[in-house]
C-alpha cells in the first residue's frame, strides 16, 4: 500500500481521479501477489531447515530427560550407504549410494537384561536417476536427501567389560527430499533392523560398527513426486525400497 500510495503521486498529472484508483489498485494487487510468492517460497525453506535442526534437538533433549541414573549412549557416527532403487511405471528410479551420517541415543531401561530404547536421525545427501522401460536409458533426475526419523530397541549382549555385540530394531518414518522445488517431499513408513559391536576404551568413550537395513514402504499404488505440468512418477502396489548402510561412530556414554 505504501509504494502504491507513493506512485499515486506520480500520477497526478495527466489522470482522471477515476483512471488514478484504477492504476493504484492494479499495483497493489501485482504487488501482493509478488510478495506472497516470495514470502511462501522462503517460509517453506526456513521451515524446512528448522524442522531438520529442531529434530536433531529434539533427540539430543529427549535422551536428556531420561538421564536419571540410567546410562544414556550419544553416538554421533558416519558411513557408507546402499540407497536402493524404486520399481516405478515409467522404469527403475535409483537413488545413488554416497556417504551417510546421524546420530543414535541409546535410553537404557534394563541393565540386567540388556535393553536400551534407541532414536535415530539418519541423513544422505545424494542424486536420483532413472532407467527408463523398455530403452534402458538413464535420465539424470534431480538431487535429494533421504532422512530417517526412528525409534526402537536395541539389545546389548556383553562379551566382557570392554566388548560387547548388540542387535537393533527401529520403526518411523522415513523422508525422500528432492533439492528441486518443482517437486515436493515424500514421506514414508519406514522400519530399520542392524545389528554390530561396541568397544569401549574408557567407561565413557567407546566405539559402535553398524550394519543396518532400512525399509521406506509404499501401501499402495500411486504416484510420488508430483511437480508442476503434471509431472508424476508412478508406483505399483505394494513396493518396497530397500537400503543398507554400515557406520562407524564414536560412543559418548552418560551416567552412573
Amino acid at each position: 500500500m505504501i509504494i502504491a500510495d507513493i506512485l499515486f503521486h506520480s500520477f497526478s498529472q495527466g489522470y482522471s481521479h477515476s483512471d488514478k484508483i484504477k492504476k493504484i489498485s492494479y499495483i497493489n494487487h501485482y504487488i501482493c501477489r509478488v510478495l506472497k510468492n516470495k514470502k511462501g517460497t522462503m517460509m517453506k525453506r526456513y521451515l524446512s531447515k528448522k524442522i531438520k535442526l529442531s529434530s536433531v534437538l529434539f533427540l539430543l533433549l529427549l535422551g536428556s530427560s531420561f538421564s536419571f541414573g540410567q546410562d544414556i549412549e550419544i553416538t554421533p557416527y558416519y558411513g557408507y550407504m546402499f540407497a536402493g532403487k524404486l520399481a516405478l511405471y515409467q522404469g527403475d528410479f535409483n537413488i545413488k549410494n554416497d556417504a551417510n551420517y546421524g546420530i543414535t541415543i541409546d535410553l537404557e531401561l534394563d541393565r540386567k537384561s540388556g535393553v536400551s530404547l534407541e532414536l535415530l536421525y539418519d541423513r544422505i545427501d545424494t542424486r536420483a536417476v532413472l532407467k527408463k522401460y523398455p530403452t534402458n536409458i538413464t535420465e539424470d533426475l534431480f538431487d535429494m536427501s533421504v532422512e530417517y526419523y526412528q525409534i526402537g530397541g536395541l539389545y546389548n549382549k556383553p562379551m566382557n567389560k570392554k566388548f560387547s555385540t548388540f542387535g537393533v530394531f527401529t520403526f518411523g518414518a522415513a523422508r525422500m527430499a528432492p533439492v528441486s522445488t518443482k517437486f515436493g517431499d515424500d514421506w514414508r513408513f519406514a522400519v530399520t533392523a542392524g545389528g554390530g559391536i561396541k568397544y569401549f576404551f574408557s567407561k565413557s568413550i567407546g566405539i559402535r560398527l553398524t550394519g543396518r537395513l532400512k525399509m521406506p514402504f509404499y501401501f499402495s499404488g500411486g504416484s510420488v513426486w508430483i511437480g508442476p505440468g503434471g509431472i508424476t512418477y508412478g508406483l505399483g502396489a505394494g513396493t518396497a525400497l530397500l537400503q543398507g548402510d554400515l557406520t562407524a561412530g564414536l560412543i559418548i556414554r552418560l551416567g552412573k
